[in-house]
C-alpha cells in the first residue's frame, strides 16, 4: 500500500489531466524513481474511489433534488467499448456518470422518482419525456415537443407558445 500523497498526486494527474496508467507508471518512474505496475495503479485508483463514493453520492442526492435540474449526454469510448457520458446539473454542482445508452431509462434511474419543477435540455429524444421538460426556465412559457429526433432540430418539429409574462434572469457572479 502507497501513501496517501502519493495516492492523491495519481488521482489528481489521472482525473485532471487524463494521464493513462501507462503514463502514470512511466511519470512515477521518472520523478520518484518508483517502480509501479499498472495494476498497482489500477488499485490505487480503486481506494481513492470507494473513499469518495459518498461525496459522489451526496453529490447525486443534491442534483437529485434541486427545483431545477439541466442534463446532456455525448458519446465516450473507455476501455474500448462506446459508452455515453451523461452529466446531470444545478447551478451549484454536476454529477457525472458514464451509461450504456443515451435512452430515457438512465434519467429515469438517475431521478429515482424525483420530479425536478423545471428541467433544461437539448430536447434529444432519450430528454423528450423527462420530468418537467415542457417548462422553460423561470417562466409559464411552453415547449411542447411534437416530432423530436436525436441530432437534429427542425423548427417545425416543436410547437412554442408564449404568454405574457415577464422573464427574470439572475447572473451568478
Amino acid at each position: 500500500v502507497f501513501g496517501p500523497r502519493l495516492a492523491a498526486q495519481i488521482g489528481y494527474l489521472h482525473e485532471r489531466h487524463h494521464l493513462s496508467y501507462e503514463r502514470l507508471v512511466e511519470v512515477c518512474q521518472e520523478l520518484y524513481d518508483l517502480h509501479l505496475s499498472q495494476g498497482a495503479v489500477a488499485n490505487i485508483l480503486a481506494r481513492l474511489a470507494a473513499r469518495a463514493r459518498p461525496t459522489y453520492e451526496a453529490i447525486g442526492a443534491a442534483v437529485r433534488g434541486s427545483p431545477v435540474l439541466g442534463s446532456d449526454e455525448t458519446g465516450a469510448r473507455v476501455q474500448g467499448q462506446n459508452r455515453c457520458h451523461w452529466v446531470f446539473q444545478t447551478d451549484q454542482a454536476s454529477y457525472h456518470l458514464l451509461a450504456t445508452t443515451k435512452g430515457a431509462a438512465v434519467i429515469d434511474d438517475f431521478l429515482a422518482g424525483a420530479e425536478p419543477e423545471v428541467w433544461v435540455s437539448d430536447l434529444a429524444k432519450a430528454q423528450v419525456g423527462a420530468p418537467a421538460a415542457a417548462h422553460v426556465l423561470g417562466s409559464p412559457y411552453a415547449i411542447t415537443p411534437s416530432a423530436a429526433t436525436a441530432g437534429s432540430f427542425t423548427a417545425s418539429d416543436y410547437a412554442i407558445t408564449y404568454n405574457t409574462a415577464p422573464i427574470g434572469f439572475t447572473v451568478n457572479t
